[in-house]
């Protein structure tokens, strides 16, 4: 419990407490970072790029063995193959694009 006493020093303690605090230096701030800002940049995509390639079309009435599901499957791959060649093309220029805007 705080008697008149205890609270008579405490009341003559806290201005000296908040003159000693005030009188030291006050430590310099960081500068702040300059903003990062993202710009949209287009390129120009070959019209090559621009599509997927085909998937295969197919009916049910096609596939009669095995070997013929297997070759269905084959040109499935080589379809998505060839998307990933057109995105992996897509990327390069972009890449590019980068490399050129941050060395020049």
């Amino acid at each position: 419990m705080l008697t008149p006493i205890k609270c008579g020093l405490l009341a003559l303690s806290l201005p000296m407490c908040l003159a000693a605090c005030a009188s030291k230096p006050v430590a310099e701030l960081a500068p702040l970072p300059p903003p990062i800002e993202t710009v949209a940049v287009y390129r120009d995509l070959p019209d090559s790029l621009r599509h997927p390639c085909e998937e295969p079309v197919w009916a049910p009435d096609d596939i009669v063995t095995d070997v013929d599901l297997l070759g269905l499957l084959n040109r499935y791959r080589l379809a998505d193959a060839c998307n990933a060649a057109k995105l992996e093309a897509i990327d390069r220029i972009y890449r590019m694009g980068e490399h050129q805007a941050s060395t020049g």
